[in-house]
């Protein structure tokens, strides 16, 4: 059994980033840094972090990035339309720290790049991505 979610995503219908472990650390207005332990189902069978939980996690910071809105609004939301990902290292232990920023938005779409390093500093992914509003976001 998974443990309760962490804050920021008990008011959030994701359960595959509640599984994730994920955080919201920070987040404001073009910027998310999202955080999660490393667990042993984040391994692959080298037991270093799976290139998909990386991809996953570059995904939802650049996602995130572009979606903020203040407590009290309503909730906006996205979908990815282009991902790019380069790997650029690995690790086995202690956190992983995603952080997303939206270099350029228009009215439907929204362009971002994202980082994830470990909690030591050292770079593991870094990407690129295409996200577009949802109706009514």
């Amino acid at each position: 059994m998974l443990p309760e979610p962490p804050y920021g995503f008990d008011d959030a219908p994701s359960a595959f980033a509640k599984a994730m472990g994920l955080e919201i650390a920070h987040w404001e207005p073009g910027l998310v840094r999202l955080e999660a332990p490393i667990a042993p189902w984040h391994l692959n069978r080298t037991s270093v972090i799976h290139g998909g939980i990386a991809a996953a996690m570059i995904d939802m910071a650049c996602g995130f990035a572009g979606i903020y809105s203040p407590p009290g609004d309503p909730p906006r939301h996205a979908l990815t339309l282009s991902l790019t990902v380069n790997f650029t290292g690995q690790t086995s232990t202690g956190r992983l720290v995603a952080e997303g920023r939206v270099k350029k938005a228009g009215r439907r779409v929204y362009f971002t790049e994202a980082t994830l390093e470990d909690d030591k500093g050292q770079m593991l992914a870094f990407g690129t991505g295409v996200f577009r509003y949802r109706t009514g976001s």
